[in-house]
Formats: structure tokens, C-alpha cells, sequence
């Protein structure tokens, strides 16, 4: 049985992954795959061959994955078919492959860490908590800017909510920590 979980953050045109061990919750790996190609269908392809070599070169390790599900607020009808194919061809590979994969609304894994619209820019409020959790350097640019890492750290935040590390947040404010007293 493996012990790793894959984490996608289906995007258009940059796809976030990480590989998190699920025992002691380390970063193991993660990366983005960048396809600009117009065609919706060659996108969607070139990303899941890509996301397929990283796939098969965790496999032994691999136990499941949890996918960002398409949100349900999406204005733009295009983009929302367009994620709506990757995350068909993404679920079809992981299904392929025998990883037991679970959903999770961006809402749901945002609330969860207390990243809210509220606070400020997402983007920004994923990249610093990443960082803050693995002590890692994410960059984050502006609201608008394509070199913000926030591909990388969607993927990783989502997968540490999953496997229940991080801290609670409560309604008013930041509760315990898991497995803490305080």
C-alpha cells in the first residue's frame, strides 16, 4: 500500500500537482504543467500525458489523490466546459491507475484554512500559507501576474486539508491546533 497522496489543481492552461507523504505529511514533490495551446482538447491532453509521467513515477508509493473540483460559480461558460474536460480526462487517469480520489470544492479547502475573499487576494493568502507551513519561498507578484506560484501551493494547501494537517479555523477565529491541548 502506498503512502503518498496526489493533489491536482486543474487549470486551464497551468496545472498544479503535489505529492504528499501521508504518514508524517512531507512535501515530496510538486510541480506545474504549462500548455498555451489554443484548442481546449490539446491542452487537456498534453497536461494528462504530463500529469501521467508523474503518475507512473510515484506509483509504488502512490495510495490515492484528491482533485479540485470545478467550482459551481464560475461566470465564464468557456472556461467552466474547459475544466470541466480536464477534470474528466485527470479522474479517467487516476481511476486507470487505481487511486481512490476524492473531490473538494475550492471553497470548501479555502474556508477550511481561513483563506477568504474577506482577507484579501486568494492567490496570496495560498502562497503564504504554504510557505508559513513548509517553511518554502512561493512567490506571489500581483493579484493579475501569471508567476504567482499559487498553482504549486493550491495543490499542497488542498491536500494538508484532506489528510486533516492543519489548523482548525473556526467561525470568529483560529481554534486549536489538531492534536493540541491549547
Amino acid at each position: 500500500m502506498g503512502k503518498y497522496l496526489i493533489s491536482c489543481d486543474c487549470a486551464t492552461h497551468i496545472f498544479g500537482w503535489a505529492i504528499i507523504n501521508k504518514k508524517d505529511f512531507t512535501l515530496v514533490d510538486y510541480g506545474e504543467i504549462h500548455c498555451d495551446k489554443d484548442d481546449v482538447m490539446e491542452r487537456t491532453n498534453y497536461m494528462v500525458d504530463e500529469l501521467q509521467k508523474v503518475v507512473k513515477k510515484y506509483r509504488a508509493d502512490l495510495s490515492s489523490a484528491v482533485v479540485e473540483d470545478v467550482p459551481r460559480n464560475i461566470k465564464n461558460v468557456n472556461t467552466t466546459m474547459a475544466l470541466g474536460k480536464l477534470n474528466g480526462a485527470v479522474l479517467y487517469l487516476l481511476h486507470k491507475y487505481n487511486l481512490p480520489t476524492e473531490l473538494i470544492y475550492p471553497s470548501t479547502w479555502h474556508s477550511k484554512l481561513g483563506i477568504l475573499t474577506s482577507k484579501g487576494d486568494v492567490k496570496k493568502q495560498s502562497i503564504e500559507w504554504v510557505n508559513k507551513k513548509y517553511n518554502t519561498d512561493f512567490k506571489y507578484y500581483s493579484k493579475s501576474s501569471k508567476k504567482n506560484q499559487d498553482n504549486i501551493t493550491d495543490p499542497i494547501a488542498m491536500a494538508c486539508v484532506v489528510l486533516g494537517n492543519y489548523d482548525k479555523v473556526l467561525k470568529f477565529g483560529v481554534g486549536k491546533r489538531k492534536g493540541s491541548n491549547k
